[in-house]
């Protein structure tokens, strides 16, 4: 969840809204809007992947950036 929350600061800084979603029994995920056009929002995840390194995921469980490099994801978001 740190690393969601970090990056919910770096993307805040860019001017996106973002914020930590934490419902019961479900994995934590970043709901990221763009507010010049609030119909580009997306839901984002931090996981391990199967070669064992922490990754920031799409929730179609594509990758986006290694979950230590969060200007990379913040670009890719």
């Amino acid at each position: 969840m740190d690393r969601l929350e970090s990056l919910a600061a770096v993307l805040a800084a860019r001017g996106f809204a973002a914020r930590l979603v934490t419902p019961p029994g479900r994995v934590p995920s970043l709901h990221v809007v763009n507010p010049a056009a609030t119909a580009l929002a997306e839901d984002v995840y931090a996981g391990v992947g199967q070669d064992g390194q922490c990754w920031f995921w799409w929730p179609w469980a594509e990758r986006i950036a290694a979950g230590d490099d969060l200007a990379a994801a913040a670009a890719m978001i």
